[in-house]
C-alpha cells in the first residue's frame, strides 16, 4: 500500500529542446560527430513517448525562459507537497 502511495508523490519534470539544438549542444559538450549522436538518439525514447510520463514539460530553448519555467514548476511542486 505504501508503494502505491509513493507513486502519487513522485512528480516527473521533463526538459525538452529542439532536436537541432540538442545535437548542437551535444557536439559542443561531448565533441561527438553527428553520426555518433544520431546513433545514440535512435536508442532513446521519442519526445512524444517521454511526454506521456511527464507531469511537467519544460521547453529548454531560450535560457531565460527555461529558468522561468523551472521556477514555476518548482513552485507548483512545493505547493502540491506543502514544502516551504
Amino acid at each position: 500500500k505504501e508503494d502505491l502511495m509513493m507513486i502519487h508523490l513522485v512528480k516527473i519534470p521533463l526538459a525538452l529542446t529542439l532536436e537541432r539544438l540538442r545535437i548542437e549542444r551535444i557536439k559542443q559538450r561531448d565533441g561527438l560527430t553527428l553520426e555518433e549522436i544520431q546513433s545514440r538518439m535512435r536508442f532513446q525514447w521519442s519526445d512524444e513517448n517521454k511526454r506521456k510520463y511527464a507531469d511537467y514539460v519544460i521547453e529548454n530553448i531560450i535560457i531565460s525562459e527555461t529558468e522561468q519555467q523551472v521556477k514555476t514548476v518548482l513552485s507548483l511542486i512545493r505547493k502540491q507537497f506543502l514544502i516551504d
